[in-house]
């Protein structure tokens, strides 16, 4: 009878052992699994350049911004090579949607806002740098609704364009399924530390308005507005206006910068 209960004993018990192996090794598959989900969001990022992404603070006629709340990201370029510096951001920050009494027209600036200070979006440096008032636009430009619906404002550097580290647009035309990267730091869903967030082009349309969708769904796009999208080599591929409310998911809408350049040309050229 001993001897027969020995061979059950150890059979029951080996088949314990593997069905609990078994169940054990649903985790580490679960682990990986989501590992190659998340896959793309290992692909190499740009280098970015410090004191190139700031975040802008306006000081005007219909209220002022604190420099303890956040309320956009802004960043240095060059519209070509030898040219001086501007900082670019989204012209909506001039509004109620940052707290001030009304929206600030294009051709309301010089006369509303008084100052401009950024301060550095990564905390490479504390001290916050006087910026140049935005640049003032003729009646024709100032009166073009075009303005209000590219949504984006210059501001000279200023005497503070030598802290700054200019970025370049991209001559590379963007398309659907391409990676691109926002630029700026996030309030959550990401470490401070990381500069850039990957994202995938869903849609481009005919008037340089684009949308993507985040790789990393967890991310906060609070005050990311204004920030640039760099694409693989570090060039400016357009600058991020707004989150997307299209859908549930973590998604950007954007402008491409083959229209922020065009357009700012012909404003310098005025």
């Amino acid at each position: 009878m001993e001897t027969k209960t020995k061979p059950l004993v150890l059979l029951i018990s080996t088949f314990l052992m593997l069905a609990g192996c078994g169940t054990n090794n649903l985790k580490p598959e679960s682990d990986e699994t989501n590992a190659a989900s998340l896959a793309t969001e290992k692909e190499p990022s740009p280098e970015v350049k410090e004191f190139c992404v700031w975040r802008p603070f306006f000081f005007t006629t219909v209220g002022n911004h604190a420099t303890d709340e956040i309320i956009g990201s802004t960043f240095a370029i060059k519209l070509k090579d030898g040219d001086q510096t501007y900082l670019l951001t989204a012209l909506h920050l001039l509004g109620p949607e940052t707290g001030l009494s009304q929206q600030i027209a294009p051709g309301e600036i010089r006369e509303l806002v008084d100052r401009v200070i950024v301060s550095d979006a990564f905390g490479a440096t504390d001290s916050n740098l006087d910026a140049g008032i935005p640049l003032e636009l003729d009646t024709d430009v100032a009166s073009s609704e075009s303005w209000l619906e590219l949504d984006a404002l210059m501001l000279p550097a200023g005497p503070s364009g030598k802290r700054l580290k200019p970025l370049s647009f991209s001559a590379t035309q963007l398309s659907v399924g391409d990676l691109i990267w926002l630029c700026t730091a996030v309030f959550g869903g990401a470490p401070p530390s990381d500069k850039t967030h990957q994202a995938k082009v869903t849609s481009i349309g005919e008037d340089g308005a684009f949308e993507y969708e985040f790789v990393n769904q967890k991310l906060s796009l609070q005050a990311a507005d204004g920030a640039p999208l760099l694409g693989m080599d570090g060039a400016v591929v357009g600058m991020h206006l707004r989150q997307s409310i299209k859908s549930y998911e973590v998604a950007g809408v954007g402008i491409l910068t083959t229209v922020l350049e065009k357009e700012f040309e012909k404003l310098l050229n005025q």
